[in-house]
């Protein structure tokens, strides 16, 4: 149905025929009840069902003027403009009914309103036996000339407006009927029905509906465009047999309601439910034909008129209901919203005595004057004989919409959640009560943190502002126990702008101050002892009282306790380095320019290093390890593209210094007093040897020390080492060739022993290639040229097929296995048929030379 528009005839149209009837109702002649019959033009092909367009439950609108004339009497005329009566409609016609006063709306000045009950219809084009003769469109009371003393002449000019929208008329563009979703042999149905559940009729509705003819739309450009929007969408999900849906969800919206009394200027819409208290009407407007009582009798009189146009349209749309069916059609839980708009929003208008206004949801306002003068001169044009002057102020005001409350209905109780508070920037809730079924009330509290930094707040208010509004500071629970409101649980989270940053080759990890970007910082939550009976903190604390010292960012309470602390962030806002509530760090080094993750270790940043031999800085410095001797890069790697060479004896690979602080928590030096493991893989050009002599040389402190642990696997040997850490202690460690020949080095890595990393390998393109675990062993992804997956390699110790561990080559003796061991490999569909690689090895050679892109820039920039 339509819900401004209103179907009209006019007398360009020429679709219509009247007769009248009129009669004397106040014995003196001054008031008539005339009655007219109104008809389609016979021989006209247009199908008029006027019942579709006209009740007797309310009137409609006429416009009528006209005059019948006979050359030997005088002229009657009519002149309304006024809601008529319907007194009676069929498919053919409609009948209605008006009192007219004579001399005003009827004129008639001969006395003779039988006059008027001429036989036949008046029509424009209508002449038959001469007795009515039609002169075309009646103007400014200029009745026609008859043409004889006997003959009947007439003219007529009319506009009639329907008092009904036809129901049930087709339209509206495409929806959704069905969804179909299928999985093997069955097929599951979702439909969708948008029929009213208690009429059984459509619940579509629109502003109005585009025609090939004339409509009256009050209001027109204020009102939404012409699109069909549905009250009730029912969906329903089945199997095979769609009759036997297993459960139905109904949706009710808020949607455009029909004007019955659409020729009122002041209009007015009513919202979908009357009875919603804090829902304003969604269209009205405001006329006042003598502003302030500007209007005058004077010469220069002044005629002002204001109108007021109110649109709440941002209700359209909102949902008004959820309901849940089972199978058997039985309601299971309801949901209701409801809503805050309109005048209520603004204050201007109260709920039961109560002021609900929002002030910081906001309107918008348009007003527009205009002031016309009008001049009225003599016939000669040469003097003013009156002036008029148009006063006009009109203003749109559109409301905003507000999602006031929600109640939930399910297994015979009611829970509802009540909003309010609203952030005066982002339009957004702070303040949340919940009601649960047993009368329990809930209300939680959020402060924003621009109220605690204002260097967070809105730019509005100062250029160097981070207008970051939408960050959280405080939140807090509270359960009314007996009328006073107690804490149940209260969280914080602190925020600074002063960071340090290492550069991208973490060569100096703290020398790089950056800029003043905001970021969050801790976050603590309140602890303290449990009130036994109710189950609440026995402190309160409030939004405005939460014991905490925001300018120096630290609790002026011990009750706040720390559970996370981000000591470390990258430039683009990436958290390195985080503290749990236990002090434990976590940490996470980036490479590539700080666009992909090289390593994750459970331990400080500054306790930690890997270098896998894949970046170096600009200055030849590891881009990893951070020192400053880095031998020649090989294409012989254990995984990636490189690794170290060295070529004499006492050459160094890895070299490192640092200190310790003076306990587990100081963290004024890079390293804690501990134990901490040094891991690595090393290549001889010789082959593997069972001979320690000839093992590389580690030095702790000056002095050499022996692998703990040694793994083979294929041509490359793991060598994990153990050292002690003391107190306030310098600490210096380097990795060394011993004996001749050339050695290659590849994925060091030194951390707490009880702490683990695991690092990440990138090729050229930025494809995952190889994951190191915990033990330093490593997984190998392989790719093909379209960046599919193609297979995967676990990384074993060389042992014999019994499974016994051996410390030679695998070259050398057939029945030994070890290295990259083919663990999956992948195939794919392409439309309707499966693409099989070709076989991939079983074995994945990481001894030989590795073959280098010819487009790869080594270094960290790729």
């Amino acid at each position: 149905i339509e819900a401004f528009s209103r179907r009209y005839w006019q007398t360009l149209q020429n679709e219509l025929e009247f007769r009248f009837d009129v009669q004397d109702i106040s014995g003196n002649n001054t008031k008539h009840l005339v009655q007219v019959n109104i008809r389609k033009k016979a021989g006209l092909n247009d199908n008029i069902d006027f019942s579709q367009y006209f009740d007797t439950s309310r009137n409609a609108f006429l416009n009528l003027s006209g005059c019948l004339n006979r050359k030997a009497s005088r002229n009657v005329k009519i002149d309304i403009d006024k809601e008529v009566e319907v007194i009676s409609v069929g498919t053919t016609g409609v009948i209605l009914q008006f009192e007219a006063n004579v001399g005003q709306e009827f004129i008639d000045s001969s006395d003779n309103i039988g006059w008027w009950q001429v036989p036949g219809w008046f029509r424009l084009d209508w002449s038959e036996n001469d007795e009515v003769k039609n002169k075309g469109v009646y103007k400014n009371f200029d009745c026609p000339i008859s043409e004889s003393n006997y003959s009947w002449t007439m003219n007529l000019n009319y506009k009639l407006i329907a008092n009904k929208v036809p129901e049930d008329e087709t339209g509206g563009g495409l929806r959704v009927k069905q969804l179909r979703t299928t999985d093997g042999a069955t097929t599951y149905k979702t439909t969708y029905d948008y029929t009213n559940p208690f009429t059984g009729k459509s619940s579509g509705i629109t502003s109005y509906a585009p025609v090939d003819g004339v409509k009256f739309v009050p209001y027109q450009s204020e009102l939404p465009g012409p699109g069909v929007m549905y009250e009730y969408v029912t969906m329903r999900t089945s199997g095979a047999n769609e009759n036997d849906y297993t459960s139905e969800t109904r949706y009710r919206h808020h949607v455009l309601k029909p004007v019955f009394d659409i020729f009122n200027p002041e209009i007015e819409m009513e919202v979908l439910d009357v009875n919603a208290d804090t829902e304003d009407r969604i269209f009205w407007a405001e006329v006042n034909d003598n502003f302030q009582g500007f209007n005058g009798t004077a010469s220069h009189k002044i005629h002002a008129k204001k109108i007021d146009i109110h649109v709440n349209t941002a209700l359209l749309g909102q949902i008004k209901s959820i309901e849940n069916f089972n199978s058997f059609g039985q309601l299971m839980m309801r949901t209701e919203n409801e809503y805050v708009n309109g005048e209520i929003l603004t204050g201007g208008k109260l709920v039961n005595g109560n002021n609900l206004a929002e002030f910081n949801k906001g309107i918008t306002k348009e007003t527009f004057n205009s002031m016309k003068t009008v001049f009225e001169t003599n016939s000669e044009g040469t003097s003013i004989t009156n002036t008029k002057r148009l006063l006009s102020i009109s203003s749109k005001t559109l409301y905003n919409n507000m999602l006031r409350k929600i109640k939930v209905y399910s297994g015979g109780v009611e829970t509802s959640q009540e909003f309010s508070d609203v952030d005066p920037w982002l339009g957004s809730f702070r303040k949340t009560i919940t009601k649960l079924a047993d009368g329990t009330q809930l209300t939680t509290e959020k402060v924003p943190a621009y109220e605690k930094y204002a260097a967070m707040g809105s730019k509005v208010l100062s250029s160097g502002n981070a207008n970051m509004l939408s960050q959280e500071a405080f939140s807090i629970t509270t359960a009314n126990i007996n009328g006073t409101d107690k804490t149940l649980n209260a969280s914080l989270t602190t925020w600074k702008n002063n960071w340090n940053y290492s550069n991208l080759d973490y060569t100096a990890f703290d020398s790089n101050a950056g800029p003043g970007v905001w970021r969050k910082q801790a976050q603590y939550i309140w602890k303290d002892a449990i009130d036994s009976e109710h189950g609440n903190y026995v402190s309160t604390l409030s939004a405005s009282q939460d014991n905490f010292n925001w300018s120096a960012n630290a609790p002026s309470s011990s009750k706040w306790q720390k559970v996370s602390e981000t000591t470390r962030y990258n430039h683009w806002s990436s958290p390195l380095e985080v503290r749990d509530i236990n002090g434990n760090f976590a940490s996470t080094i980036m490479v590539d320019n700080d666009s992909k993750v090289g390593a994750v270790v459970n331990s400080r940043a500054s306790a930690s290093y890997a270098d896998g031999s894949e970046y170096i800085n600009n200055s030849s410095a590891s881009y990893l390890l951070k020192n400053q001797i880095t031998p020649l890069r090989d294409n012989k790697a254990h995984t990636g593209l490189y690794s170290y060479k060295t070529q004499s004896n006492g050459e160094t690979v890895y070299s490192l210094s640092t200190s310790s602080g003076t306990s587990q928590t100081d963290l004024s030096k890079a390293l804690q007093p501990g134990t901490y493991k040094i891991s690595f893989w090393h290549k001889p050009s010789i082959g593997l040897t069972s001979n320690p002599s000839l093992l590389p040389q580690v030095i702790f402190n000056g002095n050499t020390i022996q692998p703990s642990e040694q793994v083979d696997a294929a041509c490359w040997r793991l060598l994990n080492y153990y050292i002690e850490v003391g107190v306030n202690q310098n600490v210096s460690v380097q990795i060394k060739q011993n004996g001749s020949g050339a050695i290659n080095f590849d994925d060091f890595r030194l951390h707490p022993a009880e702490s683990s990393m695991t690092t990440y390998v990138y090729d050229h393109l930025g494809y995952l290639t190889h994951i190191n675990g915990s033990n330093n062993l490593s997984t190998a992804y392989v790719y093909d040229d379209a960046g599919n997956l193609k297979a995967i390699y676990n990384e074993i110790q060389n042992m014999h097929q019994d499974g016994s561990k051996v410390m030679v080559d695998p070259k050398d003796d057939d029945s030994i296995i070890g290295g990259f061991i083919l663990k999956s490999s992948y195939r794919r569909n392409f439309k309707g048929h499966t693409y099989q690689y070709d076989e991939p090895v079983k074995v994945l050679d990481n001894c030989s030379s590795t073959q280098i892109p010819s487009n790869y820039q080594p270094g960290y920039y790729l």
